[in-house]
Protein backbone atom coordinates (compact mmCIF):
# COMPACT_ATOMS: atom_id res chain seq x y z
CA UNK A 1 0.00 0.00 0.00
CA UNK A 2 0.97 3.44 -0.99
CA UNK A 3 0.06 6.33 1.18
CA UNK A 4 0.67 9.82 -0.11
CA UNK A 5 0.16 13.14 1.06
CA UNK A 6 -2.03 15.11 -1.14
CA UNK A 7 -0.64 19.05 -2.24
CA UNK A 8 -3.37 21.87 -3.42
CA UNK A 9 -2.47 24.46 -6.01
CA UNK A 10 -6.04 25.36 -5.49
CA UNK A 11 -5.80 26.68 -1.81
CA UNK A 12 -6.02 30.35 -2.36
CA UNK A 13 -4.46 33.29 -4.55
CA UNK A 14 -1.11 32.55 -2.88
CA UNK A 15 -1.00 28.80 -4.30
CA UNK A 16 -0.75 27.16 -8.15
CA UNK A 17 0.48 25.11 -9.92
CA UNK A 18 3.25 25.34 -12.87
CA UNK A 19 6.20 23.23 -15.54
CA UNK A 20 8.93 24.57 -15.68
CA UNK A 21 12.14 23.93 -18.02
CA UNK A 22 15.62 24.05 -16.62
CA UNK A 23 17.00 25.39 -19.49
CA UNK A 24 15.49 28.27 -22.17
CA UNK A 25 14.50 26.15 -25.09
CA UNK A 26 14.92 29.63 -27.20
CA UNK A 27 18.60 30.45 -25.70
CA UNK A 28 21.83 29.04 -26.57
CA UNK A 29 22.73 29.60 -22.85
CA UNK A 30 23.29 25.69 -21.81
CA UNK A 31 23.26 26.57 -17.94
CA UNK A 32 20.38 26.77 -15.77
CA UNK A 33 17.67 29.31 -16.96
CA UNK A 34 14.42 28.58 -15.37
CA UNK A 35 11.71 28.82 -18.17
CA UNK A 36 7.57 27.31 -18.44
CA UNK A 37 4.47 28.62 -16.90
CA UNK A 38 2.53 28.56 -13.66
CA UNK A 39 -1.12 29.93 -12.55
CA UNK A 40 -2.55 31.22 -9.47
CA UNK A 41 -4.91 28.91 -7.64
CA UNK A 42 -5.05 25.90 -10.11
CA UNK A 43 -3.92 21.94 -9.85
CA UNK A 44 -0.97 20.44 -12.60
CA UNK A 45 -3.73 19.36 -14.74
CA UNK A 46 -5.55 22.80 -15.37
CA UNK A 47 -1.57 24.15 -16.93
CA UNK A 48 -0.89 20.73 -18.81
CA UNK A 49 -4.48 20.75 -20.37
CA UNK A 50 -3.76 24.33 -21.43
CA UNK A 51 -7.56 25.24 -20.31
CA UNK A 52 -5.88 28.71 -18.64
CA UNK A 53 -3.84 31.71 -19.44
CA UNK A 54 -0.52 30.71 -17.77
CA UNK A 55 1.75 33.23 -16.39
CA UNK A 56 5.89 33.14 -17.10
CA UNK A 57 8.61 31.71 -14.59
CA UNK A 58 11.35 34.05 -15.30
CA UNK A 59 11.16 38.01 -15.44
CA UNK A 60 13.17 37.42 -18.56
CA UNK A 61 10.62 35.11 -19.89
CA UNK A 62 7.99 37.92 -18.74
CA UNK A 63 9.93 40.62 -20.97
CA UNK A 64 11.07 38.68 -23.99
CA UNK A 65 8.58 35.92 -24.79
CA UNK A 66 5.02 36.92 -22.43
CA UNK A 67 5.44 41.00 -22.29
CA UNK A 68 1.46 41.07 -21.96
CA UNK A 69 1.39 39.22 -19.01
CA UNK A 70 1.94 41.49 -15.68
CA UNK A 71 4.06 39.47 -13.64
CA UNK A 72 6.24 36.41 -13.81
CA UNK A 73 6.77 33.80 -10.59
CA UNK A 74 10.52 35.63 -10.38
CA UNK A 75 8.39 38.76 -9.11
CA UNK A 76 5.02 37.67 -7.91
CA UNK A 77 6.55 34.30 -5.43
CA UNK A 78 10.48 34.95 -5.34
CA UNK A 79 10.45 32.22 -2.73
CA UNK A 80 9.03 29.85 -4.33
CA UNK A 81 11.08 31.04 -7.87
CA UNK A 82 14.38 30.65 -5.77
CA UNK A 83 13.65 27.17 -4.63
CA UNK A 84 13.03 26.18 -7.79
CA UNK A 85 16.05 27.52 -9.45
CA UNK A 86 17.79 25.75 -5.96
CA UNK A 87 16.75 22.85 -6.91
CA UNK A 88 17.56 23.00 -10.82
CA UNK A 89 20.78 23.91 -9.63
CA UNK A 90 21.35 21.03 -7.58
CA UNK A 91 20.20 18.53 -9.77
CA UNK A 92 21.80 19.67 -13.48
CA UNK A 93 24.73 21.79 -11.89
CA UNK A 94 25.47 19.59 -8.15
CA UNK A 95 24.20 16.04 -9.16
CA UNK A 96 25.05 15.76 -12.90
CA UNK A 97 21.42 15.00 -14.31
CA UNK A 98 20.80 15.98 -18.36
CA UNK A 99 18.23 19.39 -18.08
CA UNK A 100 15.32 18.14 -16.47
CA UNK A 101 11.48 19.20 -16.78
CA UNK A 102 9.70 19.85 -13.36
CA UNK A 103 6.12 19.76 -12.51
CA UNK A 104 5.45 21.46 -9.19
CA UNK A 105 2.64 22.73 -7.16
CA UNK A 106 2.85 25.74 -4.23
CA UNK A 107 0.58 25.93 -1.14
CA UNK A 108 1.57 29.32 -0.38
CA UNK A 109 4.31 31.72 -1.00
CA UNK A 110 6.67 30.27 1.54
CA UNK A 111 9.11 28.02 -0.24
CA UNK A 112 8.73 25.00 2.26
CA UNK A 113 5.47 24.92 0.57
CA UNK A 114 6.42 23.97 -2.99
CA UNK A 115 6.61 20.36 -3.81
CA UNK A 116 7.79 18.29 -6.81
CA UNK A 117 5.12 16.41 -8.19
CA UNK A 118 7.49 14.60 -11.14
CA UNK A 119 9.95 15.25 -13.10
CA UNK A 120 11.84 13.83 -16.33
CA UNK A 121 14.65 14.51 -19.11
CA UNK A 122 14.33 17.24 -21.26
CA UNK A 123 14.62 16.66 -25.11
CA UNK A 124 16.37 19.79 -27.06
CA UNK A 125 16.93 19.56 -31.06
CA UNK A 126 19.00 21.71 -32.53
CA UNK A 127 17.55 23.49 -35.43
CA UNK A 128 19.92 24.63 -38.27
CA UNK A 129 17.08 26.66 -40.46
CA UNK A 130 13.54 28.48 -39.65
CA UNK A 131 11.34 30.09 -41.86
CA UNK A 132 10.64 33.99 -40.88
CA UNK A 133 8.80 36.31 -42.48
CA UNK A 134 10.23 38.83 -44.20
CA UNK A 135 10.16 42.50 -42.86
CA UNK A 136 7.77 44.80 -44.34
CA UNK A 137 5.71 47.78 -43.79
CA UNK A 138 2.08 45.83 -44.57
CA UNK A 139 3.62 43.16 -42.10
CA UNK A 140 4.06 45.43 -39.39
CA UNK A 141 0.47 47.10 -40.41
CA UNK A 142 -1.03 43.70 -40.44
CA UNK A 143 -0.12 43.12 -37.06
CA UNK A 144 -3.24 41.93 -35.12
CA UNK A 145 -2.43 40.51 -31.58
CA UNK A 146 0.69 38.55 -29.92
CA UNK A 147 0.36 35.13 -28.00
CA UNK A 148 3.20 32.86 -26.96
CA UNK A 149 5.27 31.16 -29.88
CA UNK A 150 6.50 27.78 -28.65
CA UNK A 151 7.18 25.95 -32.31
CA UNK A 152 7.88 26.05 -35.97
CA UNK A 153 8.61 29.46 -37.90
CA UNK A 154 6.28 31.13 -39.64
CA UNK A 155 3.34 29.99 -41.79
CA UNK A 156 0.32 31.69 -43.59
CA UNK A 157 -2.84 30.09 -44.03
CA UNK A 158 -6.85 29.41 -44.23
CA UNK A 159 -8.09 29.46 -40.84
CA UNK A 160 -10.29 26.37 -39.76
CA UNK A 161 -12.09 24.94 -36.72
CA UNK A 162 -13.15 21.77 -37.49
CA UNK A 163 -12.05 18.61 -39.51
CA UNK A 164 -14.99 19.46 -41.67
CA UNK A 165 -13.06 22.69 -42.23
CA UNK A 166 -9.92 21.68 -43.04
CA UNK A 167 -11.38 18.47 -45.45
CA UNK A 168 -13.30 21.30 -47.10
CA UNK A 169 -10.52 23.79 -48.09
CA UNK A 170 -7.65 21.24 -48.39
CA UNK A 171 -10.12 19.96 -51.12
CA UNK A 172 -10.53 23.27 -52.68
CA UNK A 173 -6.86 23.92 -52.80
CA UNK A 174 -4.65 20.64 -51.36
CA UNK A 175 -1.32 23.45 -51.29
CA UNK A 176 -2.98 25.93 -49.23
CA UNK A 177 -2.18 25.69 -45.71
CA UNK A 178 -4.39 25.51 -42.79
CA UNK A 179 -4.33 27.31 -39.49
CA UNK A 180 -6.41 25.21 -36.82
CA UNK A 181 -8.02 27.99 -34.64
CA UNK A 182 -8.93 26.67 -31.07
CA UNK A 183 -9.73 28.23 -27.47
CA UNK A 184 -7.68 25.26 -26.66
CA UNK A 185 -6.62 21.54 -27.62
CA UNK A 186 -7.63 18.31 -26.46
CA UNK A 187 -6.07 14.75 -26.84
CA UNK A 188 -9.00 13.87 -29.24
CA UNK A 189 -7.97 17.39 -31.35
CA UNK A 190 -4.74 14.96 -32.34
CA UNK A 191 -6.45 14.03 -35.43
CA UNK A 192 -7.24 17.76 -36.48
CA UNK A 193 -3.45 18.40 -35.69
CA UNK A 194 -2.08 16.06 -37.71
CA UNK A 195 -4.44 17.64 -40.68
CA UNK A 196 -3.57 21.37 -40.15
CA UNK A 197 -0.21 23.24 -40.65
CA UNK A 198 -0.30 25.62 -37.85
CA UNK A 199 -2.44 25.86 -34.55
CA UNK A 200 -3.06 29.11 -32.56
CA UNK A 201 -5.27 29.23 -29.15
CA UNK A 202 -6.67 31.47 -27.16
CA UNK A 203 -5.29 29.56 -23.68
CA UNK A 204 -2.48 27.23 -22.59
CA UNK A 205 1.19 27.71 -22.62
CA UNK A 206 4.77 27.06 -23.91
CA UNK A 207 4.40 23.69 -21.41
CA UNK A 208 0.65 23.00 -22.00
CA UNK A 209 -0.63 19.87 -24.41
CA UNK A 210 -1.60 21.98 -27.39
CA UNK A 211 2.74 23.05 -26.94
CA UNK A 212 4.09 19.84 -26.87
CA UNK A 213 1.85 18.46 -29.63
CA UNK A 214 2.23 20.64 -32.16
CA UNK A 215 6.21 20.75 -31.55
CA UNK A 216 6.35 17.12 -32.08
CA UNK A 217 4.38 16.76 -35.22
CA UNK A 218 6.67 19.85 -36.57
CA UNK A 219 3.62 22.00 -36.55
CA UNK A 220 3.89 26.20 -36.33
CA UNK A 221 2.78 26.86 -33.07
CA UNK A 222 1.49 30.09 -31.15
CA UNK A 223 -0.72 29.19 -27.59
CA UNK A 224 -2.04 31.74 -24.84
CA UNK A 225 -3.49 34.62 -27.17
CA UNK A 226 -5.29 36.49 -24.71
CA UNK A 227 -7.38 39.37 -27.93
CA UNK A 228 -8.85 35.84 -29.34
CA UNK A 229 -12.17 34.75 -29.03
CA UNK A 230 -13.24 31.62 -30.83
CA UNK A 231 -16.81 30.48 -31.05
CA UNK A 232 -16.59 27.39 -32.58
CA UNK A 233 -20.01 26.39 -33.12
CA UNK A 234 -20.24 29.01 -35.74
CA UNK A 235 -16.95 28.61 -37.28
CA UNK A 236 -15.73 32.29 -36.33
CA UNK A 237 -13.33 33.69 -33.88
CA UNK A 238 -12.52 37.78 -33.16
CA UNK A 239 -9.29 39.34 -32.79
CA UNK A 240 -10.35 43.08 -31.23
CA UNK A 241 -12.77 44.33 -33.38
CA UNK A 242 -11.50 41.98 -36.29
CA UNK A 243 -13.78 38.92 -36.67
CA UNK A 244 -12.55 35.96 -38.98
CA UNK A 245 -14.37 32.89 -40.61
CA UNK A 246 -13.48 29.51 -42.06
CA UNK A 247 -11.25 30.06 -44.96
CA UNK A 248 -9.90 33.64 -43.89
CA UNK A 249 -6.37 34.08 -43.63
CA UNK A 250 -4.26 34.83 -40.94
CA UNK A 251 -0.30 34.90 -40.65
CA UNK A 252 1.60 33.22 -37.44
CA UNK A 253 4.69 33.29 -35.91
CA UNK A 254 5.87 30.74 -34.24
CA UNK A 255 9.18 32.29 -32.73
CA UNK A 256 7.89 35.71 -31.72
CA UNK A 257 4.42 34.82 -30.94
CA UNK A 258 2.59 37.51 -33.48
CA UNK A 259 -0.27 37.04 -35.23
CA UNK A 260 -1.06 39.01 -38.62
CA UNK A 261 -4.19 39.29 -40.82
CA UNK A 262 -3.45 38.32 -44.48
CA UNK A 263 -1.04 36.39 -45.69
CA UNK A 264 2.73 37.29 -46.29
CA UNK A 265 6.26 36.17 -47.41
CA UNK A 266 8.43 34.18 -46.00
CA UNK A 267 12.07 33.36 -45.98
CA UNK A 268 14.75 30.52 -44.49
CA UNK A 269 17.43 31.51 -42.25
CA UNK A 270 19.72 29.81 -39.60
CA UNK A 271 18.27 29.45 -36.65
CA UNK A 272 21.35 28.90 -34.29
CA UNK A 273 18.65 27.60 -31.22
CA UNK A 274 17.49 25.03 -29.77
CA UNK A 275 13.54 23.63 -30.49
CA UNK A 276 12.21 21.23 -27.72
CA UNK A 277 10.91 17.62 -28.82
CA UNK A 278 9.14 15.38 -25.82
CA UNK A 279 7.62 16.86 -22.84
CA UNK A 280 4.29 16.06 -21.57
CA UNK A 281 2.07 13.24 -22.90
Amino acid sequence: VIVQRMVFGNLGPNSGSGVVFTRDPWSSHTGVELYGDFTRRSQGEDVVAGLVHPLPISEKQRLTRQRKDPVSMETAFPEVYARLREIAERLILEEGFEHQELEFTFESERAGDLFLLQTRPLRLLRQEKTVVFAHSEELVRSLLTRGTGVSGGAISGAIAFTMGDIRRLKEEDPKLPVILVRPDTVPEDIPLLLQADGLLTSRGGATSHAAITAKRLGKVCVVNCHDLTVVEGEHEAAIGERRFSTGDMVSIDGVLGNVYAGRHEVLTTSAGRASLRGGIT
